[in-house]
């Protein structure tokens, strides 16, 4: 740089550029003030045996392992062409799905529990099924004539096949 740049260069040091530039500076001082005034205040609170990184570390592994992560989100027009499987997912797999218009979050599909009373239902209609199926082994075993058992029954008409 000659003489007669640098003199150019001093002279715009002192340009608005410049003055704007000193002043974002102060600013950004300001700011980093406040940021440690708030850091001293929230450290002479603080009562966990954590550090603070600690605390947000297990925050965050809470929240990555809690079913928040599990929702899924879809667009009501999504929604609505893909309601069936969407339902299905729900109630099968347990899944959660934000339904959202717009980008926005409008409704949330989660899956019911059943309650109690259904349970005992559901299992007192297995075991009928159950005893049906007991009932009719029972009358094929009456009415077998076969010197050969099912199993070996079933695996002759397997080979003629």
């Amino acid at each position: 740089m000659d003489e007669q740049d640098h003199d150019t260069f001093a002279k715009d040091s002192s340009t608005p550029a410049t003055e704007s530039l000193v002043e974002w500076e102060e600013s950004i001082r300001k700011h980093l003030d406040e940021l440690d005034r708030v850091g001293r205040l929230i450290s002479a609170a603080w009562t966990s045996p954590l550090t603070a990184v600690e605390a947000v570390r297990e925050q965050r592994r809470e929240l990555i392992s809690s079913e928040w992560v599990m929702e899924k989100r879809v667009g009501v027009r999504q929604f609505k062409n893909e309601a069936t499987r969407i339902v299905r997912e729900v109630r099968e797999e347990r899944a959660e799905y934000v339904i959202t218009v717009d980008g926005e979050p409008a409704a949330k599909l989660v899956p019911i529990e059943p309650s109690r009373e259904s349970i005992e239902e559901r299992d007192q209609e297995i075991r009928r099924h159950l005893r049906e199926v007991d009932e009719i082994a029972a009358r094929i075993t009456a009415a077998w004539k076969s010197p050969l058992s099912a199993v070996e029954a079933v695996k002759e008409q397997r080979r003629d096949l």
